[in-house]
């Protein structure tokens, strides 16, 4: 996916440095003001709710759980950043800093479903969070292509977790040695979404899915979601993607829609960019079709 570049986040009015600041100060404490705090925790109360319920229904997304090892990894980090502080490890200290900027890095990156969720509530403040949100996500991916693919994203989080695990103690070493695990799982399902992908877009020319695209939008707004999106992946006859392999795949289908759900633009420019490359051009680093 193409990543256009962002409008730099400045005051209006007056320019100058003291313009600048004032500019940034004001933002920074709107999006910090008492309703995005609420917002956000309400909508952090929703998401654990929904990860309470599909770990009692057997089915966890991989995609939360990358969410919940960004979390972890940044609370541990902050805790080992106090702690060597108070015992004088300055080396020690800044590893930790290292480990929060990544565990932050890996919270921006999954914040497209975070941003989604704060859109739905369709109010001012969470409407300006999930601009903010959008904003930095298109900065890092101008300025880290790598990052763009699934590829660079289970790259990313395996040597954030495999640097939390080098620290030492077992509470360093699990939570370590899951975001690494989320790591190989995005590298996997990458990898095996890609190459189904591709043998299908040569299979399949764009202009013979439209009808099956309009069939599943069942809501008649033009936009496919996840359930959507997953009625019309099975009726093109691609069954034999799993249930994560898709989860990988709608999450990374470049959208140019405020709502993050599939336009027939957004599919179509996708699957005709990667069908004119050849079927073997699958990689294990997930190819271009997995892009965000």
């Amino acid at each position: 996916m193409s990543s256009s570049e962002s409008t730099p986040l400045k005051g209006g009015g007056s320019s100058g440095p003291g313009a600048s600041l004032d500019g940034a100060k004001a933002l920074f404490q709107n999006f910090w003001s008492s309703d995005h705090v609420q917002t956000a925790g309400t909508f952090a109360q929703r998401q654990a709710h929904d990860l309470q319920r599909s770990v009692q229904e057997g089915h966890v997304s991989v995609r939360v759980l990358a969410q919940l090892a960004g979390i972890v990894l940044c609370a541990s980090a902050f805790g080992g950043f106090v702690f060597s502080l108070l015992t004088l490890h300055l080396i020690h200290a800044l590893l930790e800093v290292y480990t929060f900027a990544l565990g932050g890095l890996m919270l921006l990156l999954e914040s497209p479903s975070f941003a989604a969720g704060l859109r739905n509530d369709s109010t001012t403040a969470t409407n300006t969070s999930a601009t903010i949100l959008r904003v930095l996500t298109a900065r890092v991916h101008a300025n880290a292509r790598f990052l763009k693919f699934v590829w660079g994203r289970g790259l990313l989080y395996f040597v954030a977790g495999s640097l939390h695990f080098s620290e030492g103690g077992l509470m360093n070493s699990v939570i370590g040695g899951f975001v690494m695990i989320i790591g190989i799982l995005y590298l996997v399902l990458g990898y095996q979404a890609n190459r189904k992908l591709r043998a299908a877009a040569h299979a399949h020319p764009v202009d013979s899915l439209r009808q099956q695209f309009t069939t599943a939008n069942e809501r008649g707004n033009g936009t496919l979601n996840a359930e959507e999106f997953q009625t019309f992946v099975a009726s093109i006859g691609m069954t034999n993607l799993g249930r994560h392999e898709l989860e990988v795949v709608y999450a990374h289908v470049p959208t140019e829609n405020t709502s993050g759900e599939i336009s027939w633009d957004d599919f179509a420019r996708w699957w005709n960019a990667n069908a004119a490359e050849p079927a073997s051009a699958a990689s294990v680093l997930g190819g271009s079709f997995l892009s965000v």
